[in-house]
């Protein structure tokens, strides 16, 4: 279980890439994995202390649930528990907040964080 001795540090609010060409509504699978991994890399390879992801400062609003969580499961896969990894979930109702929060837990976030609207 996390604790607050295991958060230190900076966290990095990670900003979700979008595949060139891919940025519109119409798209589907829009999320580029391959740089969302070299990002992860490259964050806690800077010393980074835990990374925050699906944010207000990322494309979260615009971004189906299933893109969401191939993004934060590419940045827990490649943390390998380096640093604690979050996901953002903002919903309109606490059921559905709940639901993702249990799908996040799942596939190894070590936490989240809410705005319900």
């Amino acid at each position: 279980m996390l604790t607050k001795d295991d958060i230190r540090g900076v966290s990095a609010m990670i900003p979700t890439p979008c595949k060139e060409g891919q940025g519109g509504w119409q798209y589907e699978d829009s999320v580029d994995l391959d740089e969302t991994a070299r990002m992860t890399e490259q964050l806690i390879a800077a010393g980074i202390g835990s990374i925050a992801a699906n944010g207000t400062t990322g494309e979260c609003a615009a971004l189906t649930l299933e893109e969401k969580l191939a993004f934060t499961r590419t940045i827990v896969e490649v943390a390998r528990g380096r640093v604690p990894v979050f996901a953002g979930i903002t919903t309109l109702g606490t059921k559905e907040t709940v639901r993702q929060m249990r799908l996040f837990k799942d596939l190894g976030a070590s936490g989240g964080g809410f705005e319900e609207q």
